[in-house]
Formats: structure tokens, sequence, C-alpha cells
């Protein structure tokens, strides 16, 4: 689901990344910032932190940590923090039941729902991996279930960088399980999640 933005964002800010190895003039700089924002005008919060999550990843330090962003300061605050300092990363002990750390990330489209119970399974009951079949039970005991489970956590492997993986596979047939798991951007995606309601309250 990586949004067709992402494309003309890697343009411009690969473009910006390039010119800073030479001298890049305030009116390059500008034009950088203002086609970004054009880019990211119908995105809402969590599609914009996805992009920028990319942009780092696929950039480096230094481009989704530099400040306020035309498109509103909330989106680049979350990241920079979540990034730039370990003591940001959120304690996930409290957590004694899924319901309470879906609650807390408030996951809104179903591959940020599926994305949020892998994350239970996987770091807050240490479980390693996790399959579709038991993240799409959770989520319908939870009262959230998803339209469809699989092209939900299908979506999260399919994103670049990728949210998660699959490890492997039991059985030919179409009902045969999977195994995945989260990839380290999938897990730090959670985390950014968790650490926006305690941003937005101070």
């Amino acid at each position: 689901m990586e949004p067709a933005t992402s494309t003309s964002t890697e343009k411009v800010v690969e473009t910006a990344s390039q010119s800073d190895r030479l001298v890049t003039s305030p009116d390059d700089e500008l034009q950088a910032m203002t086609t970004i924002s054009t880019a990211f005008r119908d995105l809402d919060h969590a599609a914009r932190d996805r992009v920028l999550i990319w942009i780092e990843g696929r950039f480096g330090s230094g481009v989704a940590k530099t400040g306020p962003t035309a498109y509103g300061a909330r989106s680049s605050k979350s990241v920079s923090s979540h990034t730039t300092s370990g003591a940001s990363k959120p304690d996930t002990s409290s957590f004694q039941h899924a319901a309470e750390l879906f609650d807390a990330v408030r996951p809104k489209g179903d591959m940020d729902k599926a994305l949020t119970l892998a994350y239970w399974f996987q770091v807050c009951k240490a479980a390693g991996t996790f399959g579709s079949r038991v993240v799409n039970d959770e989520l319908k005991a939870i009262g959230h279930g998803v339209s469809n489970i699989t092209r939900a956590i299908d979506g999260l492997c399919e994103q670049r960088p990728a949210l998660a993986m699959q490890l492997e596979k039991s059985g030919k047939s179409q009902q045969s399980q999977k195994k995945f798991k989260l990839t380290h951007e999938g897990i730090k995606r959670v985390e950014l999640l968790l650490a926006q309601p305690q941003q937005q309250e101070e």
C-alpha cells in the first residue's frame, strides 16, 4: 500500500540528498519542501508517518528528523522523538491483554490492526513469530476484526521497507499455515504509534 506520492517524494529527497553533497541553495530547499508538502496534502497522519519512516530508511538520518515540516509538526515530532532517543521506546510490560495494547496504539486501517496484534504475539508475548489465524482470532476476540486478514498481512510484507516477512509455510494447499515475523521496521512502526498519544498529551 505504498502511496503513489512516495515516488515523487523519493525523487525530491534524492535530488536534495545529492545536492547536499555539493551546495544546496535556499531556493532548491524551499522547492523540495513545497513539493513534499503538496505530495503529503491528501494523506492522513498515519500515511504521512509511514512515508516518513520509509524516507528515513531509504535515505538515512537527517531526512525525517529536521524539525517541523510544511504539513504540520505532529508527524515529524513523532518520528524525531522516536528515532533520536532510545529512551522514547515505550514500555510494553504493562500490557496484560491484547486489548490494552490495541487501545494504546489506536490502529485505524486493517494493516495497522494486524500489525498491532502481530506485535502483541511477537514482542509482548515473546512468541518470536505469529500466524495469520491467531492474529485474526485475537482481533475478533477483542472486537476489532478485519475484512481480510490474509490481505492485511500480505500488505505488511509488501511494504517497502517491509513491515513483516514470511518465514515458512506448512503444506501446499491454500489453507496451509504460514509463519510470519515482524521486521525491525514493523516493530518500530508500532512503537511509533504507541508514542503518538503520549506526545499529543504533552
